[in-house]
């Protein structure tokens, strides 16, 4: 059981961390979800929704599900991919800046810090889609 004292403690460094209050704090952070559109629905990106309903019909089919739950393997396959592809021009970019000798000395770290980032992404679509191919693993 947690003692008064570090509750008390938790409560006040609770307070703390509710992120910016500032407005400008606020107008900074407020595109950090879809900065790479990583965070919106793939149905609603056109440059994948046909790719996941085509993916999403073998599924069914092969599989014999609905195509409601295919197509929600389907979504999550093309996540990682999406992020796999953010990921891939990032690197591009830095390799495109390198070649032309225009990196600020603190560019590396950038990359790493923005490759890590991404990464949360790509591992949070694989382990979805690992969860409900799991799920579903007695149909096939």
């Amino acid at each position: 059981m947690t003692s008064q004292r570090k509750s008390a403690a938790n409560r006040i460094n609770a307070g703390s961390s509710t992120g910016p209050r500032s407005a400008a704090g606020k107008k900074r952070v407020s595109g950090n979800a879809v900065k790479h559109r990583l965070t919106t629905s793939i149905l609603l990106d056109p440059d994948f929704t046909d790719q996941v309903e085509l993916l999403a019909t073998q599924i069914s089919r092969d599989c014999n599900l609905p195509l409601a739950k295919a197509r929600l393997i389907a979504e999550q396959h093309h996540n990682g991919l999406r992020a796999k592809a953010a990921k891939a021009t990032m690197i591009n970019l830095y390799r495109r800046k390198r070649f032309a000798k225009k990196l600020s000395a603190s560019y590396n770290g950038d990359l790493i810090e923005g490759l890590r980032k991404l990464q949360r992404y790509d591992d949070r679509a694989w382990t979805r889609k690992t969860k409900l191919i799991r799920g579903l693993a007695s149909h096939c």
